[in-house]
């Protein structure tokens, strides 16, 4: 995770981050202007445009929600992807 500022809220475990946020491992690259997380909740979420990018897609969506309690994603407002042959769930 990389972003020009953050703040993590010591007596909740949530974070805001913002500013050129990169979030990458070794499948998935997550490029947004703010990100938050709650922690009791154990959601990510975006309220403003993203762009997912991995080595078969790219995904680009008005906002973002992902739930790590259940791996699910949800993403709203002019949802566009681009897919090769080559991807796989």
């Amino acid at each position: 995770l990389t972003a020009n500022q953050g703040i993590l809220k010591t007596d909740s475990n949530d974070m805001e981050i913002y500013g050129n946020v990169v979030v990458k491992n070794k499948d998935y690259k997550l490029r947004c202007e703010n990100l938050s997380y709650k922690h009791d909740k154990r959601i990510i979420f975006s309220k403003v445009p993203v762009n997912i990018t991995g080595n078969s897609f790219e995904l680009v969506a008005d906002s973002m929600l992902l739930n790590l309690n259940d791996n699910s994603a949800l993403f709203e407002g002019r949802v566009k992807g681009i897919f090769s042959e080559q991807f796989t769930l």
